[in-house]
């Protein structure tokens, strides 16, 4: 077996875990420039299938030159950090969540 002591989602042969209705990774593809604000339909996180999905690819985030994880400059034209859709079921801020 492979000892992985600092995360819990391998199994003792070293094979990521991926739940017993997932034989394989699914992954998809999120992009942050289906917001609807340019009129066409808006795809949104709540829109993504989570029950089909292990994987999720977010185009476009990078690591920054401080090593941390990036999706841009935070202003109100970056879709990832700056939009909101006040009004808009399924898009609205948890309440519970500290941003």
């Amino acid at each position: 077996g492979v000892n992985v002591p600092y995360c819990s989602v391998y199994d003792a042969d070293g094979r990521e875990k991926m739940g017993a209705d997932h034989k394989r990774r699914v992954i998809g593809y999120f992009t942050n420039w289906r917001t609807g604000k340019d009129g066409k339909d808006a795809y949104l996180v709540p829109d993504i299938p989570w029950d089909k999905v292990t994987h999720l690819n977010y185009a476009f985030a990078h690591v920054d030159g401080s090593n941390k994880l990036s999706v841009g400059p935070d202003s109100a034209d970056n879709a990832s950090t700056g939009m909101t859709w006040p009004g808009v079921a399924g898009a609205e801020m948890d309440p519970t969540l500290p941003y």
